[in-house]
């Protein structure tokens, strides 16, 4: 007889987390599941459909199927009876038997599972029951997994993104990394585009910016089922084996990792076991990968013959007729070639379509104690480049054993088998720069080895038997254990290693282009390394979950684990291949560097720490981490280092004013903690030699220092804060999280300079500093989800803000080298500018080259009569030539050609000073006669006159800077010509106030000579007037300035009735009335003795120069006169106010200008 009876569904909270969806179908004695135990809920009972079905007619029991919404049995409910406080759970086929020998009817049983509505049943007799459990949207994704320990989303106060399998697979199929990028805000994801799709180029992968200037420190840890592993492992895992992804970003998430989690984790978790009958699985993909050229748009063959010729390359630059017709003929049969079709597709020439295939096959079974798996996966995958390829083999197998909430022992090991091959035909970005007039293939049909400009032709290198291959080996086993000692409380253990093999091999044909330049016995080469690495790890930890208060609830955790890794690797490269069929080493003439090279590695680590979690009323929350770790990598003064986070948090919606609003979840959480990182090779505390075959002594071979040991190098640290806030509506339907967070990197590892006599050129220090700050945004609407669709939208934006803070001496050093560099290591011209780190700009920010409308590629340009611009234009090409003449001209026996060619730098820098020179005080000649009306001259304009003092007066600054020290060394150039030159430049250019004069007497429109001076004192005593400390070069120059003013002081001072120089202008000018004949003017008598003064030469900078000996009138002295009491009463001050390393020589000027006042030099 059926009965309808009503029921209560509640909403619970579980804040156990080691639950086990694995549970057995027994008896619970005395103490219930600890999922049941700590469920809160109110004890009313409300009636619903409990089917009895029959009864039995010996024993009596209470029997039944849960299943959920889709009729599926579902495994380790949890069933609680009320009055006894005793319980059972599901089996394998979702069905519980409960005895009623001690039941009192009615009985409630009460129903728990892991993101289900929790459900009382009232039952009033033995008989059958079929319960049906409706998904709990709330509870859904309730846990959050760190690979330590499951975590209460609820009061999980850290920043985190999850992401399930199927939204994984819904992206694609071609590794973990492509799917996870597009659910996660502030994971970058940066592909290596100069490779093409190559399977086997590995992303750059960033979890908020990048934290250090070392790549592999970026690389956020990788941990899958607890164990930590490589991204290599991670990039080969099959998907469909993948259950949940979990990216950690904030301190409080990540701190329990300490020392490795400044970069953020990857948290991976495999399937679980699923037990009963023998089963067999089978899923396999085949993916087709095609190439997508629509973004280039290049020039075709005619297009590109034509810019070149357009830009000068079919034009001689010299007035060697013989040179223009080789050019002529060049054009002329390019011309001809692409007249007759050609216009080769460089660009699809090495391509292909990649059909990339996977195949999985499984067994797996076990009854409710134990289960097993066994697994084969098989892929290989096809990169669209010719000949690139990834081939895996992996066999893995799981056991596990499980008594459910007392005791659980799992066994995983996976073998795994990896091939790779790189393309022989180049990186893609080689065939971006061949010109499509080449063609590729001679006229009998076969390559060509080179291509116009001496390009080498990547089609040949291709087919010549160079090849480059890797095979890798890994084995990993992961052991877990958890023994329940109490409900309450729980012992883990779990212990893993990892054995990895790597074997790499590289051939370059004796065939090549570059080796056929070669001797014989020196063409081809092959290098080959072998590495092999054993790593251990072990964790223990004891953990405590239990309301220890009516409504304070408390997750504690505490433990130690230990890592240790050894490492071993050794290559070698040969040479003196003669076959390309040969690739051998045994068939190499001889090593490339005189032997083999190898390293080993050891690392050890150790680690203590505790969490502790508690919750008041499932409303505010608190999370503390604490962990202290030390490595073998650093100093034994600093090898030890705490790390912690601390942060808090507010479920609002769980507040009384929030009752009636669609709101699941709102959550305000916030976070701040340090982290490290520890992400370099070992032994850079210590110092470590290598020995020498040179140094052969009477009792050993020698040795000399490879770097240099620091007790006190410590741990990278990086100190997070994030704020951020959750919110989920509309019965799960909406939901979105923003976070805002800011990251400080200290004592960055950098190497840093020291001096020769140590025996090494850098050393590792601690002295750098980066910071990142950011917001991200993540959104999610779900418009449809019935039992048999699911569409799902989702958002996220990210954006941070990377700055250096500090960078080390050595890393400006390698600044220097990147800016001037024009070729890599290889002796290939740099395409792409190389990295230059500046404090107070990012890692990753683009140098550019500014302009302003003109073509910087421009062989030619028009600079009309404009000394200024030719000058600039040539000191640059002077600078270019002289930082890289020692790189151009080389040998021992150019060293005196190579030291007339410095020196005729200086000099031909002079020439240009001097043609700007004449725009100051210059005028414009004109040949024409007195009857034509026509101006025999044109005063050069005011703005142009100003702006060549500033040209000017930036040279006298800025000169020597064309200096090469270390060239001048080698030369035994002792004269300093830069620093004459530019000594000039400054003298000259304070000297033209008779020139400037002349001119605005000439035409009282042009640069007036108060002008002039100003211009020349805002500039010499800028800094001072700035406050700022002085240069020697700031010295000079004031010191020059102050002798050009005094010389007319002098001139004042020795004359007849000459006036104290502090009466007033008015006096002055009375003066100079009195004395004009004396100051003012030049007669013939008096021309020789003022030569030096009036010596004009005129020109327009061009040609030859014209002397002009003119009669002049001096109209500067009172001008001079002015700036004198303008300059001494700036050092005045500056003696006062100014900068105290300074007073010195602020002393000794205001002496100088005192002097001269009273007529002594």
């Amino acid at each position: 007889m059926t009965k309808r009876e009503r029921e209560r569904e509640t909403k619970t909270f579980r804040p156990y987390l080691y639950l086990s969806t694995l549970a057995l179908a027994t008896w619970m004695v005395g103490t219930p599941p600890v999922h049941a135990a700590a469920v809160t809920h109110t004890s009313s009972v409300e009636q619903a459909s409990a089917v009895l079905q029959g009864q039995q007619q010996q024993k009596q029991v209470i029997k039944g199927t849960v299943r959920n919404e889709k009729g599926e049995p579902l495994i380790g409910v949890s069933i609680m009876i009320k009055s006894l406080k005793k319980g059972v759970t599901t089996d394998l086929d979702g069905n519980f038997s409960i005895p009623t020998d001690n039941l009192q009817f009615p009985e409630i049983l009460q129903f728990f599972y892991v993101g289900y509505k929790s459900r009382e049943v009232r039952v009033t007799k033995p008989g059958t029951l079929d319960i049906t459990l409706a998904e709990d949207v709330s509870e859904l994704n309730e846990v959050v997994v760190t690979g330590f320990i499951a975590k209460q989303k609820n009061s999980y106060t850290g920043s985190q993104a999850t992401v399930k399998r199927e939204e994984l697979l819904s992206v694609g199929t071609k590794n973990v990394f492509e799917s996870i990028a597009a659910f996660v805000p502030g994971m970058e994801i940066v592909q290596n585009n100069n490779m093409g799709s190559d399977p086997n180029t590995r992303p750059d992968i960033n979890i908020r910016g990048r934290a250090s200037f070392e790549g592999s420190a970026n690389m956020p840890v990788f941990v899958v089922d607890g164990g930590i592993v490589d991204v290599d492992y991670v990039y080969d895992m099959d998907m469909n084996d993948i259950e949940t992804v979990t990216v950690l970003k904030d301190a409080a998430a990540s701190a329990l990792y300490g020392a490795k989690a400044s970069a953020g984790v990857i948290v991976i978790t495999t399937r679980s076991l699923q037990g009963g009958k023998l089963r067999f699985n089978y899923s396999g993909t085949v993916r087709l990968s095609t190439p997508d050229l629509s973004d280039y748009d290049l020039l075709d063959a005619r297009q590109k013959l034509e810019y070149e010729r357009l830009a000068g390359l079919y034009t001689s630059t010299s007035n060697d007729l013989l040179d223009q017709y080789r050019l002529d003929q060049l054009y002329a049969e390019r011309q001809a070639l692409v007249a007759g079709g050609l216009d080769t597709d460089w660009m699809s020439k090495p391509l292909r379509n990649g059909v990339s295939q996977n195949h999985n096959l499984s067994m797996e079974g076990g009854d409710e104690y134990a289960r097993y798996s066994v697994g084969v996966r098989y892929g290989n995958e096809e990169g669209v480049v010719k000949d690139s390829g990834r081939e895996r083999l992996t066999l893995n197998f799981k056991l596990s054993y499980n008594l459910d909430q007392r005791f659980y022992i799992s066994n995983s090991t996976t073998i795994n088998n990896v091939k790779n091959e790189e393309s022989p035909f180049g990186s893609f970005s080689q065939y971006v720069n061949l010109n499509p007039y080449d063609d590729p293939y001679n006229a009998d049909g076969t390559l060509k080895p080179e291509l116009s400009y001496q390009q080498i032709n990547p089609l040949y290198e291709g087919s010549i038997g160079s090849f480059s291959k890797r095979e890798q080996f890994y084995v990993m086993n992961n052991t877990d254990l958890r023994v329940w000692i109490k409900p309450e409380l729980r012992l883990d253990a779990m212990f893993s290693f990892t054995k990895h093999k790597d074997d790499g091999r590289s051939f370059t044909s004796p065939l090549s282009k570059d080796e056929l330049k070669k001797a014989a016995a020196l063409r081809g080469k092959m290098d080959e390394d072998n590495s092999k690495s054993m790593d251990y790890s072990g964790k223990l930890m004891l953990s405590y979950n239990k309301y220890v208060y009516k409504k304070l609830y408390l997750s504690a955790m505490g433990g130690a684990n230990v890592d240790a890794s050894d490492s071993d690797d050794a290559t070698y490269s040969t040479t003196g291949y003669f076959s390309d069929k040969l690739a051998h080493p045994a068939f190499a003439s001889r090593y490339v560097d005189g032997a083999p090279t190898g390293s080993d590695g050891i690392e050890r680590s150790v680690g203590f720490f505790v969490n502790a979690n508690t919750m008041w009323d499932e409303k505010y929350f608190l999370d503390v981490i604490y962990r202290y770790e030390g490595s073998s990598k650093f100093g034994k003064n600093k090898r030890f280092a705490p790390f912690w986070s601390v942060g808090g948090g507010w479920n609002i919606h769980k507040e009384s004013f929030m009752k009636g609003v669609p709101v699941e979840l709102l959550k305000l959480r916030a976070s701040v903690g340090y982290t490290g990182n520890v992400s370099f090779s070992p032994y850079q505390a210590m110092t470590t030699y290598q020995y020498k075959g040179e140094y052969d002594y009477y009792k050993g071979i020698g040795s000399v220092p490879i770097t240099i040991g620091n007790p006190d190098l410590t741990w990278q640290r990086t100190l997070t804060t994030n704020v951020g806030v959750d919110l989920t509506m509309f019965k799960g339907r909406w939901d979105l999280s923003l976070d805002y967070y800011i990251k400080n990197t200290d004592q960055l590892l950098l190497d840093v300079t020291k001096a020769p006599s140590i025996g090494v050129a850098t050393a590792r220090e601690n002295v750098g500093s980066l910071e990142n700050k950011g917001l991200e945004f993540q959104t999610r609407v779900i418009p449809i989800r019935t039992k048999d669709w699911y569409w799902g939208l989702s958002l996220n934006f990210s954006h941070n803000t990377n700055k250096i803070k500090k960078i080390s001496n050595a890393l400006q050093a390698l600044n220097e080298k990147n800016a001037a560099a024009t070729k890599d290591e290889d002796g290939n011209p740099i395409l792409a500018p190389l990295p230059l780190y500046e404090e107070g700009q990012s890692l990753t920010v683009l140098k550019v080259v500014p302009s302003a409308g003109i073509d910087p590629s421009a062989l030619e340009e028009d600079l009309g009569d404009d000394p200024v611009k030719a000058a600039t234009y040539g000191m640059r090409n002077l600078a270019y030539i002289a930082f890289h003449l020692d790189e151009w001209v080389s040998g021992e026996d150019n060293s005196k050609r190579k030291a007339k060619l410095y020196e005729e730098i200086a000099y031909q820098g002079f020439n240009y000073i001097s043609h700007v020179m004449m725009n100051v005080g210059g005028m414009y000649l004109y040949a024409t006669s007195e009857s034509s009306g026509k101006p025999r001259f044109r005063v050069v304009p005011k703005e142009k006159q100003r702006e060549s003092v500033q040209w000017l007066l930036h040279q006298a600054r800025t000169f020597s800077d064309l200096e090469q020290p270390e060239l001048e060394q080698k030369l035994y150039l002792t004269g300093r010509i830069y620093r004459l030159v530019q000594q000039q430049v400054a003298h000259q250019t304070m000297r033209r106030i008779n020139q400037v004069a002349l001119t605005y007497y000439a035409d009282s429109t042009s640069y007036h000579p108060a002008e002039y001076l100003e211009d020349l004192y805002q500039d010499v005593f800028g800094p001072t007037l700035r406050g700022d400390t002085l240069s020697e070069t700031d010295k000079d120059l004031q010191l020059l300035f102050a002798d050009m003013l005094l010389s007319t002081v002098h001139s004042i001072r020795t004359s007849p009735g000459a006036l104290s120089l502090h009466d007033d202008e008015p006096a002055f000018e009375a003066f100079l009335q009195r004395h004009s004949d004396h100051l003012c003017s030049l007669t013939p008598e008096r021309e020789s003795a003022h030569l030096s003064l009036i010596h004009r030469n005129f020109g327009n900078g061009y040609g030859e120069l014209r002397d002009i000996w003119p009669q002049s009138i001096d109209l500067s002295s009172r001008y001079r006169f002015q700036y004198t009491q303008k300059v001494r009463t700036l050092v005045d001050n500056a003696l006062k106010q100014g900068p105290a390393q300074d007073r010195a020589y602020y002393t000794y000027l205001s002496r100088l200008i005192e002097r001269a006042m009273e007529g002594k030099k």
